[in-house]
């Protein structure tokens, strides 16, 4: 009877279920497919909420530029008990994927309207390259940073290379299977779910 209770408690029950166990829960009926989203969404948006001002705002931008959010905030929205939102030490950063067309634009967005700044700390923000620098998938990096109520926030906007058609190409030359996952404005995939749900990985020599 869980499509005929209140949806404020079946969300609350939603979040003791592992992710891997609410997809056979969805495909029970339309109306549990449709509760399953919406507790899905409300989750992003409060994810969200901890990056930016306007979470609706974003995810149009992600969806009109398909752009893509990976690494631990993608994560930890897969595996919410890998973070603690109330800890200093909880992810506190983005990675945007973008494809070469849409990198300027995104960084523009983030700069005016959500109050970014570039981050001091990148000795080269146009071109700083960190952890990407040997994904062939990857031209630039720009680093971005600004202060909220919930401390300093930092966003990694990634450009991908020309020719790049999919933003989520340069994931499948990361270093481990942990980190290949991605968010859209209104999807998740989990490329390797069997060990991402059993907190394992395949680490790339």
């Amino acid at each position: 009877h869980l499509d005929r209770i209140p949806l404020e408690v079946f969300h609350h029950i939603i979040k003791f279920i592992p992710f891997s166990k609410t997809l056979p829960l969805s495909a029970l009926s339309q109306s549990l497919r449709a509760r399953v989203k919406f507790c899905y969404e409300a989750d992003l948006e409060s994810l969200l909420r901890h990056f930016v001002e306007q979470p609706g705002a974003f995810r149009d931008k992600l969806r009109s530029t398909n752009s893509i959010i990976t690494g631990s905030a993608a994560l930890a929205f897969v595996d919410p008990s890998l973070t603690d939102w109330s800890s200093p030490h909880c992810v506190n950063d983005l990675d945007i994927f973008c494809l070469e067309r849409y990198f300027i634009p995104m960084v523009i967005y983030l700069l005016t309207e959500e109050g970014y700044e570039p981050d001091p700390h990148c000795t080269q923000p146009n071109t700083h390259m960190g952890e990407y620098t040997c994904n062939p998938s990857i031209s630039s990096t720009i680093c971005l940073k600004k202060k909220t109520k919930y401390g300093d926030r930092l966003v990694d906007v990634v450009q991908c290379s020309d020719g790049v058609t999919s933003a989520f190409r340069p994931i499948t030359c990361f270093h481990s299977t942990a980190v290949m996952n991605w968010l859209t404005a209104d999807s998740i995939t989990v490329t390797y779910p069997a060990l991402t749900f059993s907190r394992k990985s395949i680490i790339h020599p």
